[in-house]
């Protein structure tokens, strides 16, 4: 009898707590249904840059060329096929993130404590772009998805067929916004392949990282140009371009294929979107009569590297102190202004209530906490936390296993983040946009997870060292004086 009151009161309970994970379920459908809504009402139609208008045009014409992903362009055509309006691009931008979101309240058991991550959304820094149709914000958004679901395969025992086929296609698509994101993936790839030998060899892991990774570089090239036809436009030219017009100024002759001394000496002292360094080719193509010869670049530019690498670095480096923006310098581009530019198919944005709003918040921030929307800020955050996790889980193997998808998404960021030290080529904020969203999400996850804060909290040396590096990085930023000129830099 005392056996099966006990065992009615165990239904009673089990059955309770599945109404109440039912209940909880549905609730997070429904946060997350209006999440999108709310969002993509308050942005809609978008907001267009012109690298959004160039992509429209070409989902339209369903003519692709390589400057910008293929790949956006030709989901946005299939959208229109479908006889979708232009603004289903944000509406399905938007609804990956509160998909990740979704993903994430789900993967925490739906736990009061994990409402904490609606906040992600609405963080001024974070939300300045969400209603911007870029690949830059597109590519954070399924990055975030990626990272979520990977870490809810780290804590099974098997992988299933299925689990793989959705990876690859998340490596896949996300590769093919930009092809920087390599970097971003590949800390997801190493992880993946852990997870999916089971931690059973390291030359399994490292073999089936390779594959994955060339698999998905070689079907993206036959994807964009033999199946899209991408017409290729060679935009690492830019990046080309203002290399060789660095050396052309300490050879004291010109070594750009198509351009002379007089023209690059011009464009040395020029400035175009707030940058010292860098976007030469457009100051050429603008200001001077030079056209420089793209097909003889690439050659020019690997000799002339692989000659000079120190002073090849120096430079890149005075680049790279630009674009993240140390105290010394303004923020750039932290939201689209004008909502959208000029364009054929008559898109006008008419700014509601919630819109004016947020952009006075924005705003706001930006005015008073400036620093936050400065990549170097992020970076000295990623940074000092990715050393402190890596002492942590060396020092707590057995109690840290939770802590090591955090570690590769910290991870991800600083990898994207610190491509840009090679192909660096402008100041926008955007660039940085999957790196600020990584160590956001990481500190919220940290906040959340109850075991991952409390094991980590435990330790306030962690906490002491961390904020240690995070000041030794700034101050060494803000001390760095950005040279003001080509010829400063190299002399």
């Amino acid at each position: 009898m005392i056996f099966s009151a006990s065992f009615l009161r165990n239904i009673r309970i089990y059955k309770r707590e599945q109404n109440l994970y039912y209940a909880q379920f549905c609730f997070a459908i429904i946060i997350s249904i209006c999440g999108t809504y709310f969002n993509f009402k308050v942005f809609e139609p978008g907001l267009f840059s012109q690298d959004s208008i160039y992509q429209l045009s070409q989902a339209f014409s369903n003519e692709y060329g390589d400057w910008h992903p293929p790949l956006m362009a030709y989901l946005w055509h299939l959208f229109l096929s479908a006889s979708l309006p232009i603004s289903s691009m944000l509406f399905f931008q938007i609804s990956l993130l509160w998909l990740a979101l979704f993903q994430y309240r789900k993967f925490q058991g739906f736990s009061f404590r994990s409402y904490v991550i609606y906040l992600l959304p609405f963080l001024p820094w974070i939300y300045n772009f969400i209603g911007v149709i870029w690949k830059d914000v597109l590519l954070a958004y399924l990055l975030l998805n990626t990272a979520i679901y990977i870490s809810i395969l780290f804590g099974r025992k098997k992988i299933h067929y299925g689990n793989f086929l959705v990876v690859i296609l998340l490596f896949f698509v996300t590769y093919n916004l930009r092809g920087n994101a390599i970097f971003a993936i590949f800390p997801f790839v190493v992880l993946f392949s852990y997870i999916y030998f089971q931690r059973s060899s390291r030359l399994k892991i490292i073999l089936l990282s390779i594959i994955i990774v060339v698999g998905t570089i070689a079907v993206s090239n036959i994807f964009n140009y033999s199946y899209l036809k991408a017409e290729k436009t060679n935009p690492e030219s830019m990046i080309y371009t203002d290399d060789l017009l660095y050396f052309s100024l300490i050879a004291n002759e010109s070594i750009v294929p198509g351009a002379d001394l007089e023209s690059l000496i011009v464009c040395s002292k020029t400035r175009l979107a707030e940058m010292t360094f860098s976007v030469k080719g457009m100051c050429l193509d603008l200001y001077t009569e030079s056209k420089v010869e793209k097909d003889d670049l690439s050659s020019v530019w690997l000799q002339t590297v692989s000659q000079n690498p120190l002073k090849y670095l120096a430079f890149r480096i005075g680049v790279f102190s630009e674009i993240i923006r140390s105290r010394q310098l303004p923020p750039i581009y932290i939201q689209q202004i004008p909502e959208i530019i000029d364009n054929p198919n008559d898109l006008v944005f008419e700014k509601n209530k919630y819109y004016v709003t947020m952009q006075k918040i924005i705003y706001w921030s930006s005015a008073y906490f400036p620093n936050l929307f400065k990549p170097y800020l992020w970076l000295s955050f990623i940074l000092s936390f990715l050393m402190v996790l890596a002492f942590y889980i060396f020092k707590n193997r057995r109690s840290s296993k939770d802590l090591i998808p955090t570690f590769f998404i910290a991870l991800s960021g600083i990898m994207y983040a610190f491509a840009y030290l090679v192909i660096g080529s402008g100041p926008d904020f955007r660039y940085f946009y999957w790196s600020v969203l990584a160590i956001n999400f990481v500190f919220l996850d940290l906040l959340i997870s109850k075991f991952k804060f409390s094991s980590f909290a435990k330790n306030l040396k962690y906490y002491f060292l961390a904020i240690l590096i995070i000041v030794l990085i700034n101050y060494l930023v803000n001390h760095y004086k950005v040279p003001t000129s080509i010829i400063e830099l190299y002399s």
